[in-house]
């Protein structure tokens, strides 16, 4: 619930009372009415907003850079993305690489292996993609394994 709050304080007797305020757009916070244990009892503190969890500030592509990327191989400089349609592209890579985790830790698993290994990735990516695009994920995928082994 939006703009609830909860407080308890305690009365003379040692009861705890609870009381609760919504907050809407036209209302304005009340205090909660006395009752007869906290009438003859010192006033209540002053209820206080709790503090909020905080919020992203605005939505960001993690993927934005390399979508960038790839546009500007394919199109040149005549090519640029709207923020809406990066986010969207950006929901694309992150959707398709969960499912590529999910099925490489799959195939690790039938394996008995705790360790991903290329050939769990190979096979998930076999799994998941068909035609052309399959053919190319798997060279690019190999090239950039060559790349790493190389280099380490």
């Amino acid at each position: 619930m939006s703009g609830a709050w909860v407080s308890l304080s305690r009365t003379v007797t040692g009861a705890v009372t609870l009381a609760t305020q919504v907050r809407t757009r036209d209302s304005v916070p009340v205090a909660p009415a006395a009752t007869p244990d906290t009438a003859m009892s010192s006033p209540a503190p002053a209820i206080t907003k709790p503090k909020r969890a905080r919020t992203p500030g605005s939505r960001k592509a993690e993927f934005g850079s390399y979508i960038h990327t790839i546009m500007k191989q394919v199109g040149g400089n005549h090519v640029s993305v709207s923020s809406d349609a990066m986010l969207l592209l950006n929901g694309i890579a992150t959707d398709f690489q969960g499912r590529l985790i999910n099925k490489s830790n799959q195939y690790a698993k039938f394996d008995n292996k705790t360790t991903l290994k290329a050939k769990h990735a190979r096979a998930a990516v076999k799994a998941l993609l068909k035609g052309d695009l399959q053919e190319h994920a798997i060279s690019e995928g190999a090239k950039a394994l060559d790349k790493y082994l190389t280099n380490n």
